[in-house]
């Protein structure tokens, strides 16, 4: 066995408590809908949302609400198991969860999840625990319970056990989860026997800490959860934990923090992206591990505020995002979210755990002083303490447990005068400190004693006390009190002397007075400088005293008199002034109800600070700060703690702001917009403190940032100020966005992170809208700054917008109405115009409706809402616009075809375009299908181009014509192709893309009503031809009736009283006389048919099949025909459409003619029958039937085919014995 020199040591590390890190922690539960308590897998995807595995389903979390997948037997796509082992990512946005059963596969497009079972050693199947491990290409490291290390290969199915489990067991928290791959070729797994490396290469097992004779190093121990980082293998066992170095072995252990305090059972641990380690432990909450300084710091359930303790201080589980959001199991509570804020102020927390009971313990910090190097903390109720300066070590307290120390444990005022003494103000009087303790100012000629005081003044041999009962004066040499008469027996909230003959004192809920004096104030004369409010703080600089209240702050001077007030509306966060300071660059420092404000007294600028600056709270103590005069440093004092800082390291970040959330604002465009085009794809996240990054950013001239169509990702960025405590939501008024992704950072620091766009479904999105929407995660007086990453295949406009909630609500229900009546209206009009198809059955309303529901399905495809309600495919909604572009320009193609006569006018011309237009836009859609790219845009702007050209011109022509209808197809189109004009300039990024989607939506609706409107004038002007027409066959009819029938009937009377008055029998002239005889008949016959035919009144042809019977008897009987009609029971003539009986007639006439004429029959049979596929109507006839040449070359027969089917109906011919004429006629 090869001989290993190892150096090991067990460090012993501990460090005093003070809060250094800056953080905000918020609590996810049950009563977020959070399944189970217990989390012990967490796993954030590529789209910035939460995955937690519980022993009760796997949580789905989107930063709004939170959905769980569960087993169904009812559902074949659902997961299999229960209990979620682990979870890791898996191609694009896919997850592979492992679970007590079976690994699954989830695919978040379609939300399914695909179940893949192992065998065992034996080759069954077993449903046992899985613990997928790491995907390399197509190959899946897991840890199969009872089987042990597996590969497996997702495109073969195969699978290869690589360590059988019984050879290395595990039986702690079903710990082989944190089975985990280093950089190289070795899957690392801890168990009983300590700790294994398994080579991928070698196919051999290395032991470490382990029993096993060929342990390499370290001694046995027993291991929790293991952390791989880099070279660094971080161990957590139940003493401490472990950092083993894999190169050098090397190996330290820390087993105490903060003053040698057992760390205990480490239950996981994680390392953030600067290497810093967090320890989930068993009882004392989370540790912070500076891995650099090797330093700790403690987040416990301890504290008063939820925002900053955790919600237990048992930690189960350690997950630290990419974003570097710390998630942590609070088990059995939920989860406990920790966000790293950057900070400018320093914050401590006197941490009196172990020091006091319980009940006594309090993070506010009521007075601070510095005496040399030595902070004097007063608290809340507490009692004093002293802490040293330099490491906020504590070095003793005086306060009141089992005996008097101090006149009363809450601390109100500490001063230190001139002399050097220090001076105790509580709520039961005052003390002073001497010898080391502190000895209670009891004159007994006073009525002093035991006041509860509120600030101390010095003023030259005097302390000048402020109480709730006036102001009483103190010798500082002999201890005497004395009342002083000035504002007697008011609650004083302020003493401050301006010079040595005036002093400003505060009264509570009085205001200010100003008290002057020649007499070393034994009497005073006194005005009045403020009626309300409570004073609190006074600074004097230069000839101006500012003055802290509850209602602002006032810069007062006391030569003019003159008074200005400070807001609200002027920049403060809170008009509750606590505390004034001055720094070396005569800037004032405020503490507030807010958080800490810097005030320049020249310009009047003023900057907030707030938690993500540092800050131990909002809330801060009135008389509780301090400037250490040596150097610099401030002090100031809150409920949550104390805050220190040298006010010229603090960091103002960011430019002037000129977009800025105010109370006074519901809705807001950003503006000062920053761009630039990745044109390589070299960045995937901002890098806001990277020069190289910063310097591709341009600001963008315009409104709203418009890049038109590009293959680019596309990043925009702006920064803004939050001045108010409301909920905003940010939003891209774009809808057609493919992905999109938002970063808020908060001084540098990632505060939100979001994903959106088609490729993901739209129920996970923040807010149910086309366009995408987030909530801003903010608080109150502070620089934001909004990276905005994007791409598609559509156009890249970037409409940004910032919504106050109830607004946003608001505008929402807005567009939805707008939208509900606005499709409404297109599925109103598309029903009328089907409706006047069906009943006047003229094609150009068919055409007309089918364009409108195209056009209304492109317009929601366009923006969001077909994606929203109707499809949630993102690949079809990447080309759902086109689609129903090109096809809806079909359809309007034949509109206009019908609508203008074009094939009537134009004739084989206009065909030719026509059958051009329909095949290139049939083409380009069924091309899209398979291959769409961001250029097919330019594609459907210049066919709408060449649309308006070839329209253009036929509009020309028709105008010249004379045409009045083109009249009413151009106002009706104008509207509509000015609004496409425009938007397809707004989309090529001509002009500003200013109320994109209500330019299209209006410009449709003038055209549907206007193009209703000249349909109606087509349809009028039709019926006014058909008038004529109508007056015009009565004319013709009536002529014939009178003029040429009559003098027919004259004719044959005439040759048949000739043909009588003959004298003598000529056979000759007789049968000429016969002749003209029977021709006039004939033509007589064919002229009272022609004047039935024009009349009007028989147009429905309602008596059809009498006409064709009465005919029929008519024509056969001349013949000496035996004909027969055989009429099926129940048959209805009225059944036959009303247009299409003139047609069955004609037929039936023509059929009767040359039976008549050419069969040689004696029987001739007209039949009508039912049959179940609609009507049969039959002529057949016993003659000799038809030669088949002449049914090619009988025009007659073709005229009755062509009468067939125009009423889409058939006809046969069955010659073979007589002939047979068949008319199929569908049931209508």
């Amino acid at each position: 066995m090869r001989t290993i020199i190892l150096f090991i040591l067990v460090i012993f590390s501990f460090q005093t408590f003070g809060q250094k890190l800056k953080y905000r922690i918020e609590h996810l539960g049950a009563e977020n809908g959070l399944s189970q308590g217990s989390v012990y897998s967490m796993y954030k995807d590529s789209n910035g949302n939460m995955w937690f595995g519980t022993m009760d389903g796997l949580n789905f979390w989107n930063g709004k609400t939170m959905k769980v997948y569960r087993p169904s037997k009812k559902n074949p796509f659902s997961i299999d198991g229960i209990d979620i082992k682990k979870i890791i990512g898996y191609k694009v946005n896919g997850l592979l969860v492992g679970t007590e059963n079976s690994l699954n596969i989830f695919d978040s497009e379609t939300e399914q999840f695909k179940k893949v079972y192992f065998r065992d050693q034996n080759g069954k199947i077993t449903k046992n625990e899985v613990f997928p491990i790491s995907v390399s290409g197509d190959e899946l490291k897991l840890w199969l319970g009872g089987v042990g290390l597996i590969n497996y290969n997702f495109n073969t199915k195969r699978q290869q056990i690589l360590v059988l489990e019984k050879s290395f067991k595990t039986n702690y928290f079903s710990n082989v989860n944190t089975t985990q791959n280093d950089v190289g070729q070795n899957i690392w797994i801890h168990g009983d026997q300590g700790l294994m490396k398994y080579s991928l290469k070698t196919k051999k097992i290395a032991y470490f800490f382990s029993k096993n004779k060929n342990n390499l190093v370290g001694k046995n121990e027993e291991i929790v959860k293991i952390h791989i980082q880099k070279d660094n293998i971080w161990i957590g066992t139940f003493d401490g934990f472990i950092r083993f170095n894999t190169k050098t072995l090397a190996i330290k252990k820390w087993m105490f923090f903060d003053q040698k305090k057992p760390i205990g059972v480490v239950f996981d641990l994680s390392t953030d992206k600067d290497g810093n380690l967090w320890l989930g432990t068993e009882k004392n909450g989370l540790l912070f591990f500076d891995t650099q300084n090797e330093t700790f710091e403690q987040l416990s359930n301890k504290g008063s505020f939820s925002n900053s303790k955790l919600h237990n201080d048992e930690i189960s589980h350690v997950y630290v995002d990419n974003d570097g959001i710390v998630w942590v199991n609070t088990d059995p509570y939920g989860v406990d979210k920790i966000q790293i804020l950057p900070g400018n102020f320093g914050t401590y927390k006197l941490n009196l755990e172990g020091k006091l009971p319980e009940s006594m313990q309090n993070f506010s910090i009521r007075s601070v002083l510095k005496d040399k190097n030595t902070l004097w903390l007063g608290t809340q109720q507490s009692g004093v303490w002293r802490v040293n300066a330099n490491n906020f070590s504590i070095i003793d307290g005086f306060y009141n447990l089992n005996s008097k120390i101090i006149p009363s444990n809450t601390i109100r005022y500490i001063h230190k005068d001139k002399s050097g003494t220090i001076w105790l103000g509580t709520s039961e009087g005052l003390a002073y400190f001497d010898k080391n303790r502190f000895k209670q100012v009891s004159d007994p000629e006073s009525k002093m004693a035991n006041k509860f005081i509120r600030v101390l003044e010095e003023f030259k041999d005097e302390l000048w006390i402020g109480t709730e009962n006036g102001i009483f004066r103190l010798n500082k040499k002999n201890k005497k009190t004395a009342i002083c008469n000035l504002l007697s027996d008011s609650r004083i909230s302020l003493i401050k002397f301006i010079s040595d003959t005036k002093v400003l004192v505060g009264v509570f809920n009085e205001g200010l007075f100003e008290a002057q004096s020649a007499d070393n104030f034994k009497t005073f004369t006194v005005k009045n400088l403020i009626n309300s409010g409570i004073p609190t703080s006074l600074l004097k600089l230069n000839e101006i005293v500012w003055v802290g209240t509850s209602n602002g702050l006032l810069e007062y001077n006391p030569k003019t008199g003159t008074k200005k007030w400070i807001k609200r509306e002027d920049g403060l966060p809170n008009e509750f002034i606590y505390s004034i300071e001055i720094d070396d660059e005569k800037q004032l420092w405020l503490s507030t109800n807010k958080g800490i404000v810097k005030l320049d007294p020249k310009t009047g600028k003023i900057h907030s600070f707030s938690m993500n600056d540092g800050l131990q709270g909002f809330e801060f103590n009135g008389y509780c700060s301090y400037k250490d005069s040596t150097t610099g440093k401030m002090f100031f004092g809150g409920v949550n703690g104390l805050n220190h800082f040298n006010p010229k390291e603090i960091s103002i970040v960011g430019k002037k702001n000129t977009n800025v959330l105010t109370d006074e604002i519901s809705q807001i465009r950003p503006n000062q917009i920053s761009y630039f085009l990745d044109t390589e794809h070299l960045f995937s996240k901002p890098l806001p403190n990277n020069s190289t990054f910063d310097s591709k950013f341009q600001i963008f001239k315009g409104k709203i940032p418009n890049f038109s169509y590009t293959p680019n990702e596309v990043w925009t960025r702006f920064t803004f100020k939050n001045k108010t405590n409301k909920a905003w939501f940010l939003e891209v008024g774009n809808s057609r966005l493919s992905e999109m992704e938002v970063w808020l950072y908060e001084r540098n620091q990632l505060i939100l992170y979001k994903k959106s766009g088609d490729k993901i479904p739209i129920f996970k999105y923040d807010v149910r809208s086309p366009n995408p929407i987030f909530k801003l995660d903010m608080i109150e007086n502070q620089d934001y700054e909004i990276f905005i990453k994007a791409s598609g295949t559509r156009d890249l406009k970037f409409p940004i917008m910032f919504w106050e909630e109830n607004e946003l609500l608001e505008q929402l229900s807005t567009n939805k109405l707008i939208w509900g009546i606005y499709m409404g209206f297109i599925i109103l009009i598309s029903l009328y115009n089907i409706f006047l198809w069906i009943t006047i059955k003229e094609v150009v309303y068919i055409y007309y409706s089918i364009y409108i529901l195209l056009f209304g399905a492109f317009q929601l495809s366009l923006y969001g809402f077909g994606f929203q309600y109707i499809w949630s495919n993102s690949w079809f909604n990447e080309i759902a616009y086109f689609v129903f572009l090109f096809i809806s320009n079909i359809f309007l193609i034949q509109f206009t075809d019908s609508f203008l006569d074009l094939s009537k006018n134009y004739k084989t011309y206009w065909q030719r375009i026509k059958n051009s237009l329909i095949f290139g836009s049939l083409i380009t859609t069924a091309i899209s299908f398979f291959y769409f790219k961001y250029w097919f845009n330019y594609l459907a702007i210049g066919q709408g181009v060449l649309f308006s050209a070839i329209f253009m011109l036929i509009t020309v022509d028709y105008i010249l014509k004379k045409r009045v209808i083109i009249y009413y197809y151009g106002l009706a189109t104008f509207f509509l192709v000015i609004a496409t004009l425009i938007v397809g300039l707004q989309n090529l990024a001509l002009i500003e893309p200013l109320y994109q989607e209500k330019i299209i939506m209006a410009g449709s609706m003038l055209e549907i009503i206007l193009f209703s409107v000249a349909l109606g004038y087509k349809y009028r002007q039709n019926q006014l031809e058909k008038e004529r027409q109508q007056i015009l066959r009565n004319q013709i009819s009536g002529n014939l009736h009178d003029d040429l029938a009559a003098s027919l009937s004259s004719l044959t009377m005439y040759a048949e009283l000739s043909k009588r008055k003959l004298d003598s029998p000529n056979t000759e002239l007789q049968e000429r006389f016969e002749r003209i005889s029977q021709k006039s008949r004939e033509i007589l016959g064919k002229v009272r048919e022609a004047v039935y035919e024009l009349n009007p009144k028989n147009d429905s042809e309602e008596e059809w099949l009498e006409r064709i019977v009465n005919f029929g008897k008519d024509i056969f009987e001349t013949k000496n025909i035996e004909f027969r009609a055989l009429i099926a029971e129940g048959f209805d003539s009225k059944s036959i459409i009303p247009a299409y009986r003139r047609d069955v007639f004609l037929i039936f006439k023509e059929a009767m003619n040359n039976a008549a004429k050419y069969s040689e029959a004696d029987t001739i049979t007209f039949e009508i029958r039912k049959s179940t596929e609609g009507k049969v109507l039959s002529l057949k006839d016993n003659g000799k039937g038809i030669e088949p040449s002449m049914m090619e070359l009988s025009n007659g027969i073709s005229n009755m085919k062509a009468r067939a089917k125009k009423i889409n109906g058939t006809l046969e011919i069955n010659s073979a014995v007589g002939t047979e004429i068949i008319l199929k006629l569908p049931n209508y």
